[in-house]
């Protein structure tokens, strides 16, 4: 595909996507909603959102899993969006996906720091994706944080955060978290 077409896609599908962004009379509606399932069920029945939550029982729905839902939705417009760009711009968007890998792989590490069970974290993930360059399962079945670190061996992240295997008894993850944000 030619870049002039390439390009008249992307902005096709940019300008699509655009149609669909919620209005100022909705975000001043979700102001006025009197409770988070009222602001769910206004997101449902009134903007585009509707073929999100169309299946959902959302008076169960609680505020972490409803932005897991939000940023899961977000991440696979954007990684169709992706297909349509080569070279330096794919080269972007993968990098911005790294970002969203780093926020993931807190998580994961975070979990296993708290003990929590697989089902648990793979529930909070939010940005896994084709192009993420870890592998998610992988690191989640590992049995403590030192595991997760040591099974990052080989990673872009393993340099910036083996230096946290010996201390995270003492430290906590608030620096190995820092470290991984930079």
């Amino acid at each position: 595909m030619s870049r002039v077409i390439n390009y008249s896609a992307v902005n096709t599908k940019v300008k699509a996507m655009k149609g669909k962004f919620l209005t100022k009379e909705q975000y001043h509606k979700l102001l006025g909603a009197t409770s988070f399932t009222d602001a769910i069920r206004i997101l449902r029945d009134e903007t585009s959102y509707s073929e999100l939550l169309s299946g959902m029982d959302i008076s169960n729905i609680r505020r972490g899993q409803f932005e897991v839902i939000l940023k899961r939705y977000h991440i696979e417009k954007l990684y169709k969006l992706s297909h349509y760009f080569h070279g330096e711009y794919k080269k972007l968007i993968e990098l911005l996906f790294v970002r969203y890998e780093v926020e993931d792989l807190k998580v994961i590490i975070r979990n296993k720091y708290l003990n929590r069970e697989k089902e648990d974290i793979e529930g909070m993930l939010s940005f896994r994706n084709p192009l993420n360059t870890i592998d998610y399962d992988y690191l989640i079945s590992a049995g403590s944080v030192k595991e997760v670190i040591e099974r990052l061996d080989g990673s872009i992240y393993y340099k910036y955060i083996r230096k946290f295997l010996e201390e995270m008894d003492n430290e906590g993850l608030f620096r190995l978290e820092n470290n991984l944000d930079m």
